[in-house]
């Protein structure tokens, strides 16, 4: 399978799963009366993803068809990069921990730590700046509260702290 053949079925499935998403969203049960409700953030992300999925499909079809596959050789798996399966593991255990700790440690710690590893994460070694990294963990995570909290009304876990 040609990388735009996958490029245009994980956008289908991305699709499939945005409208799922977003159908999902709608049916959560409005708890405040500030008008911007737990709902909202579901369907904003959903709809992203739809978009983001239709750019993915549209070219990928445009690479198909510059790219016919009749008397072309196949693509070489090796022009499109090495795949890390030690740091999608690791992004995937990072944000697993991550949903874990925020009970525990409230939004803005756990968010800034999440932030921070997976940049660090799945930045190569020598793009690797800790400090840059850490001032746009605090101040995302700092922001992000901020427009949910105060900006929304929309509560966030706290955490024992």
């Amino acid at each position: 399978m040609t990388s735009s053949a996958r490029d245009l079925l994980s956008s289908i499935l991305l699709c499939i799963l945005g409208v799922a998403v977003h159908l999902d969203a709608r049916t959560i049960a409005p708890r405040f009366k500030t008008g911007v409700d737990s709902g909202l953030f579901p369907e904003v992300v959903s709809a992203a993803l739809v978009l983001m999925a239709a750019i993915i499909a549209i070219s990928a079809v445009r690479e198909m068809r510059r790219r016919p596959s009749i008397g072309v050789a196949p693509e070489d798996p090796a022009d499109e990069g090495p795949v890390n399966r030690a740091r999608v593991g690791g992004a995937v255990t990072v944000t697993a921990l991550y949903i874990a700790a925020m009970p525990l440690t409230g939004f803005l710690a756990a968010t800034m730590v999440f932030l921070f590893a997976q940049m660090c994460l799945l930045a190569h070694r020598s793009e690797r700046r800790w400090l840059v990294f850490a001032l746009i963990a605090i101040v995302a995570a700092i922001a992000i509260h901020l427009i949910f909290v105060r900006g929304f009304g929309l509560p966030l876990p706290r955490g024992i702290f």
